[in-house]
């Protein structure tokens, strides 16, 4: 039994057997009765121990007292800070160690100089935390209006700073509906533009140019790039008559690909379209003039929504949908 409790007394305080060597044996009495009651956090019994060891002793017996309580709980504080950096304890947990240590008085000029080391070390950590939380509150949240802007103004650096800037900290959803803003907004701009190509000074390859300058920049995220790329698709070049034309490729541009016929699709109410060229020869529902020829990224409705752009709700709620269909005869 005696045996057991030793080890468990080795477990509990190591640090009386390793930090005392070269101590009195009173003095090392002292010191591990004080460890032991602030491992304890009875700090008020540490303190008496350490008052009536003074008391009972010389003057030259007080000072070397002070000097081996002093080393004992600078090695015990610096110790508590190596599992501080190591994330075993908490700084609370920490620096209220260091405040109940200096409350204790202890006559020593190098425990004084490293509690107040510590101190100061806290100081340092809560003005850190402090700019850091005033930097969050003061940082710019910007529109998809203002990055429009820029990016009509060319001003594509300032179009991204203003992006990162405003995507920084936030939810993934919420990022998601930033970026959902930002296509909508850009969107028909980039309609616009094409329609202006032959009636107005504005070429394909300076929108071209445009694009290619958003997706390197990744303005948007993976919504506007998936948008983009629609327009960015590899076109075909054929000859007729000695002119050149170009056509893009799209999975449902020949209705003989579409294994429906108008009057079928006109004769289903859950149809998302009467166009036959709006599906692919599979007869998923793949829009002519949509943003992706991916059939995955249209839902039940035929509204263009991604999965990795929906939300648990929005998921849960397509599934349903799904499943009631299966159902229905």
């Amino acid at each position: 039994m005696k045996m057991g409790r030793l080890l468990t007394k080795l477990v509990a305080v190591p640090l009386s057997f390793t930090i005392l060597s070269g101590c009195s044996n009173s003095d090392s009495a002292v010191a591990s009765k004080m460890i032991d009651s602030i491992e304890e956090k009875n700090y008020g019994t540490a303190e008496e121990i350490y008052e009536r060891a003074l008391a009972e002793a010389t003057t030259k017996e007080q000072e070397e007292i002070n000097q081996t309580v002093s080393n004992t709980l600078q090695d015990y504080l610096k110790e508590k800070h190596k599992q501080l950096k190591d994330g075993d304890i908490s700084e609370a947990n920490f620096y209220n160690t260091v405040t109940e240590i200096e409350a204790l008085v202890i006559d020593d000029k190098d425990l004084s100089t490293k509690i107040e080391s510590y101190k100061r070390k806290k100081d340092v950590a809560i003005k850190d935390v402090a700019i850091k939380d005033v930097a969050i509150k003061e940082r710019n949240v910007y529109t998809a209006s203002d990055i429009m802007v820029a990016i009509e103004e060319k001003d594509y650096e300032e179009a991204t700073a203003m992006y990162q800037e405003t995507i920084t900290g936030i939810s993934e959803d919420k990022r998601k509906k930033f970026d959902q803003s930002i296509t909508d907004t850009i969107k028909p701009y980039i309609e616009g533009r094409y329609a202006k190509i032959g009636h107005e000074a504005d070429t394909e390859a300076a929108i071209v140019g445009m694009l290619k300058s958003i997706l390197e920049n990744n303005i948007g995220g993976n919504t506007l790039a998936s948008v983009i790329d629609s327009y960015l698709a590899p076109k075909e070049t054929t000859n007729s008559g000695g002119a050149q034309s170009e056509t893009i490729i799209e999975a449902g541009d020949l209705e003989e690909n579409s294994p429906y016929t108008e009057e079928e699709l006109n004769g289903d109410p859950q149809a998302p379209s009467t166009n036959p060229n709006d599906y692919n020869e599979n007869g998923e529902y793949v829009p002519a003039d949509g943003p992706s020829d991916n059939p995955e990224d249209y839902n039940s409705g035929g509204e263009y929504k991604p999965v990795e752009d929906m939300t648990q709700e929005e998921i849960e709620a397509e599934l349903g949908g799904m499943l009631e269909g299966s159902l229905v005869p």
